[in-house]
């Protein structure tokens, strides 16, 4: 397919016989060439014959047969033939000068394309050729770079050579150039025209000058003042500051007689650009003079001063042109207020061609100075400042002045004006201007300032030391920050919020508040746009006139050091209700009748408020004190509690059979009320925690029952009772009549009244009230403290005085036999708290008298009072009498002593469980078994020579195991240790010895026949289980117990028989006559033995 497409196109393209063309359209050939030939080329087909006839056009100037002949006119193509044809062409050569161009014009005649050629035949040189140089430069090569505003020389030289045949002559005329941009006569350069050709007559072939570059001002630009031969041309190539780009200087010749070289002579003027010219330097601030001699203008001329030298500026002034005008000497002098209105950098003396209306930059001004668009920024508080200043110039010469405006031209020392005295000097290493004393500027406002601007010039003198020298304007400096703030007051512990004005605030600025004027320390303001700044209320404690300070972070602040921040203002922080400045800090005023000054910065009295306090303070006293009377507060539980009312006394009263508890002083509760009360501290298992009925008898007694009415018994000399809250405030009472809470009420009532009149505020009344409620309590703790002891606690005291001198150091002792008291020691305590035992027994005398006595030691009573080596063991119930137990030891110990003087049966040592084992460590005196227990350990002693039973006429004594325990060991040691014996002792007498009544012993010994031993009980269920259990162990059966138990017994009471016997016998002797005294005494006998 591909090539039958190609053979299509072929067929398309070749197919018929074609046509004849030229090859070229021109040609060109020297006259001497003789025989040339001009190619001829079969176009647009092969196919069969093809014939063309070469003919010439009747536009030739050729002369055939004497300029030329033709060969060959017919041209013959065969079938598929091709090949290019020549036409053969003669020229003609002869010895006659020519010095035009003559031309031959061939066409064809069967021809579609190229059917007409041009042949140019060159003109001979007979006549000689005229060359054209510049120095040793050929201008027929290259176009000459000639520079504006050359030095006088020649420009073209122009030189007959090769032939001299005749009289040749040449003319220097203009020419249009190929070039688009050509030099402009009369504005670019000037020409003065010959007045007659250059001639070289027949032979000549020297060189001459026909163009003369001259060197002349405007005034002077003539022929005669140059000097040039009427053939020569001159010209003058004027220097100016346009820029221009291959402009051309083009120059014709016009011959005779000879063969020109070339026809043109071409120059490209070599641009010096904008300083080809010169360039006159003015600075910004002064006059300056410009020089315009040898530059292309005149006095007539019109000159302005323009940023583009154009025809518009001329026709227009645009750009804010001035007009000038040239003096005697061809200057311009420009005033300094000229200049101020143009801008910095280059300006062009620029003259107008009003005819040609063109314009020409004849100079280049250099103005020095700032441009006006520079832009510094400082921040407050900054250490340094510094700009980059855009300007022309010698920056080293240069200097800038920060002014609130600068200074108008003309202003001086006498002028009404601001100057903040800060300059900014050039600092070549950062090629930045930094502000001297940038610390002025940095604690002024906010806000645009001028940048001022003034050089050095050595010439005149100036050195920029007056500020009035600064009229320049070079841009303007912004000082970031905010404006100072006017005064405010707020009040302490509240929320602050300050708000700033200013110059380019940021959230990130950082804005405290300082105690001291040069913003050392401070407290940070919150902010989220850098124009609100918050405090929240808990950071605003400090009062008083505070410094606000702000600071910027960044690469010369961190905002760290007082150094770093910049003051702005004040605020006063006032302290609100009775508080006043004292040192950043809030203090009250010191007296309650204070208030501040109208200033806060001291207190003065207020007379209202002074009378009302005091009214106020003496209500709420009485008030305080009333409540917290009946308020107890303690280290051991309860810790909290209502009024403790001691209590001097319970104890059965009267035949009534009702407890009666006497209260230590006063009560001062309502006679007849009843209400539950609660005691504490009576030591009495029966009393203490728990809660009784009490119901007032008079000021002094209550009756006890318990919570269903019921009597019961205890006794008790210490503790306390306390009553509900509601009890104690409503049943109490005051001046007989009024109930206690409303003598509470009514004096705090009133005494808020009084503060609310007063005008107090509600801190100064708190701490009133704060201040009275401690003063309560002192009076209460003082009050409370010096409460009179009760009758029973003042005799412990002594009781302990005394023996803090007869045992002033006491110590513990070995448990067992060797922690015995005497009887002296026994009754020595029953004499001295007789008054409160009365018929009270050991459950009184151990939390009442023993306890307290010991509490300090927290001993024994016989280590308190001095242990003695035990003598012999007393077994006993703690229910008896302790009158009727010391009697029976009594009783014991004369026997023993054989003799009732007092300090020999005294010195009768007896281990007594309440006086023997120490009430503060019973777990101990109880030991791990019952061989460790200190009652195992008295009776096995080894010493003790027997055991004394205090028997009441109940035995009440062998209702307890651990008295069985003692009988056991009785036995036992009776049994084991020679001498050891068992007494029953009453207050009567000892029924071994037969000292007892008769009624006594006979009640005892119906009792005991009775008796099993087996049903005794213990406190504890596994002491009576260990008891028992020994009893088994020891005896087998409670029953062989029982029996010696009777069997002792019964011993007993066979003396108790003899000896009654013996003294009514001795009494009816005494009576009746010795028979019948013995008589009645066998029957007596007789009949006692009887009942027995």
């Amino acid at each position: 397919m591909r090539l039958l497409l190609a053979w299509i196109l072929w067929k398309l393209c070749w197919a018929g016989p074609g046509f004849a063309e030229f090859q070229v359209p021109h040609l060109s050939f020297p006259e001497s060439s003789s025989i040339v030939a001009v190619p001829v080329l079969r176009s647009g087909g092969r196919d069969g014959t093809l014939e063309a006839w070469v003919r010439v056009n009747t536009t030739a100037t050729s002369k055939e047969a004497s300029e030329y002949r033709f060969q060959d006119q017919l041209l013959r193509w065969e079938d598929q033939d091709s090949w290019p044809r020549a036409v053969t062409l003669e020229l003609i050569d002869d010895n006659i000068s020519e010095t035009s161009v003559e031309v031959l014009v061939l066409s064809l005649d069967n021809s579609s394309g190229i059917r007409d050629l041009e042949v140019v035949v060159g003109p001979d040189v007979d006549g000689g050729i005229i060359s054209f140089t510049h120095g040793t430069e050929n201008l027929r090569e290259t176009t000459p770079m000639l520079p504006e505003g050359p030095k006088p020389h020649c420009l073209i030289y122009a030189e007959r050579i090769l032939q001299s045949h005749g009289v040749a002559t040449l003319w220097l005329q203009g020419c249009d150039s190929d070039f688009r941009v050509e030099a402009s006569k009369g504005i670019d350069y000037s020409l003065l025209n010959a007045s007659e050709p250059v001639v070289w007559q027949n032979g000549e072939v020297d060189r001459r000058c026909i163009l003369q570059s001259v060197d002349s001002t405007l005034q002077d630009l003539n022929r005669s003042m140059q000097n040039l031969p009427p053939w020569q041309n001159g010209i003058r190539i004027w220097q100016d500051a346009d820029v221009e780009l291959d402009e051309v200087l083009c120059f014709g010749f016009i011959s005779t007689g000879a063969t020109l070289a070339t026809r043109r002579v071409e120059f490209r003027l070599a641009d010096a650009g904008t300083d080809g010219a010169g360039i006159a330097v003015c600075t910004q601030g002064e006059a300056c003079l410009v020089n315009l001699t040898g530059l292309h203008v005149g006095r007539s001329d019109r000159i302005i001063t323009t940023r583009n030298c154009t025809w518009f500026a001329c026709a227009a002034n645009m750009y804010a042109d001035y007009e000038l005008a040239t003096d005697e000497n061809n200057t311009i002098y420009v005033p300094a207020a000229d200049l101020m209105y143009h801008d910095t950098g280059a300006w062009y003396t620029c003259r107008c061609f009003d005819v040609l209306q063109e314009a020409q930059a004849v100079l280049k001004v250099d103005l020095q100075g700032p441009f006006r668009d520079n832009f510094w920024a400082c921040v407050l508080g900054w250490p340094g400042c510094h700009g980059r200043l855009t300007s022309s110039g010698d920056k080293a010469l240069q200097h800038v002045r920060v002014l609130q405006s600068c200074p108008k031209l003309g202003m001086n020392a006498t002028s009404d004006f601001r100057d903040l005295g800060v300059t900014a000097r050039y600092n070549s290493s950062t090629d930045l201007f930094d502000l001297v004393d940038v610390q002025t500027v940095t604690k002024t406002d906010p806000g645009l300032y001028e940048l001022c601007w003034c050089q050095e010039n050595p010439d005149t003198g100036r050195n920029c030391s007056d500020v009035f020298e600064f009229i320049v304007v070079a841009g303007r400096l912004q000082v970031n920050g905010p404006y100072r703030l006017a005064e405010q007051t707020f009040d302490v512990n509240t929320a602050l919020k300050v708000s700033l004005k200013g110059t380019e605030l940021t959230s990130q600025d950082v804005l405290w508040l300082s105690e001291f004027p040069d913003c050392e320390g401070g407290r940070r303001m919150h902010t989220d746009s850098g124009y609100i700044f918050r405090m929240d209320a808990a950071e605003n404690s400090v009062s008083g006139e505070q410094t606000v300070c702000w600071c910027r972070p960044g690469d010369q602040s961190s905002c760290t050091d007082k150094e770093h921040f910049q003051e702005i203002g004040k605020i006063i922080v006032k302290c609100v209700g009775d508080f006043v400045n004292f040192q950043g800090k809030c203090v009250m005023c010191h007296f309650p009748w204070d208030v501040p000054r109208a200033d806060g910065e001291e207190c003065e009295i207020d007379g209202l408020r002074a009378a009302g306090l005091t009214v106020m303070s003496i209500f709420l006293t009485i008030s305080f004190v009333l409540a917290l009377f009946q308020v107890e507060v303690s280290k051991a539980p309860p810790f909290f509690s209502m009024r403790r009312i001691h209590i001097e006394d319970v104890s059965v009263e009267g035949q009534d059979e009702r407890l009666v508890m006497q209260s230590l002083g006063p009560h001062h509760l309502w006679v007849g009320a009843s209400f539950d009360v609660k005691l504490h501290g009576t030591n009495h298992f029966l009393l203490d925690g728990k809660t009784r009925r009490a119901t007032v008898l008079d000021r002094f007694r209550l009756e006890l029952t318990d919570e269903s009415g019921r009597f019961f018994v205890a006794d008790a000399s210490l503790g306390h009772f306390t009553l509900s809250p509601w009890g104690t405030f409503w049943y109490g009472q005051i001046l007989y009549c009024i109930p206690l809470l409303a003598m509470v009420i009514f004096p705090f009532a009133a005494g808020a009244g009084i503060s609310q009149v007063a005008q107090t505020r509600m801190a100064m009344s708190t701490t009133i009230v704060a201040s009275e409620f401690v003063l309560a309590i002192l009076i209460c703790g003082i009050s409370k403290s010096r409460t009179r002891l009760s009758s029973l606690s003042l005799r412990v005291r002594q009781y302990n005085a005394m023996l803090d001198e007869q045992n002033p150091n006491p110590s513990a002792c070995p448990r067992g036999g060797s922690r015995a008291v005497t009887a002296l020691r026994l009754f020595e305590l029953y004499d001295f708290f007789e008054a409160s035992i009365k018929s009270r027994s050991m459950y009184y005398i151990d939390p009442n008298i023993v306890r307290p006595v010991t509490k300090r030691h927290r001993l024994s009573f016989a280590e308190r009072v001095g242990p003695q080596q035990v003598h012999y063991f007393i077994s006993h119930w703690w229910g008896t009498p302790f009158r009727d137990f010391c009697s029976s030891v009594r009783r014991h110990a004369i026997r023993m002593a054989g003799t009732d003087e007092e300090e020999t049966w005294k010195a009768i040592a007896y281990w007594i469980c309440t006086f023997s084992n120490n009430q503060y460590r019973i777990e101990e005196e109880l030991g791990a078994t019952h061989q460790q227990s200190s009652f195992y350990l008295a009776l096995h002693s080894g010493v003790c020579k027997g055991t004394a039973m205090i028997m009441d006429e109940n035995a009440s004594l062998l209702k307890r195991s651990w008295c069985l325990f003692e009988l056991l060991q009785t036995v036992r040691l009776e049994r084991e240790q020679p001498g050891f014996h068992l007494w029953f002792c009453t207050p009567t007498g000892v029924l071994n010895y037969g000292h007892a009544t008769v009624e006594l012993a006979m009640n005892i010994g119906r009792i005991i026949k009775d008796l099993s031993l087996e049903q005794a009980t213990a406190t504890s269920q596994a002491d009576k289980d260990m008891i028992e259990k020994l009893v088994l162990e020891e005896m087998g059966s409670f029953r062989n117990i029982d029996q010696i138990l009777r069997d002792h017994l019964a011993e007993a009471l066979r003396k108790c028989q003899t000896e009654v016997n013996s003294n009514f016998e001795g009494l009816f002797t005494d009576l009746r006559g010795k028979n019948e005294v013995i008589l009645e005494m066998a029957d007596m006998a007789e009949g006692t033995l009887t009942k027995i």
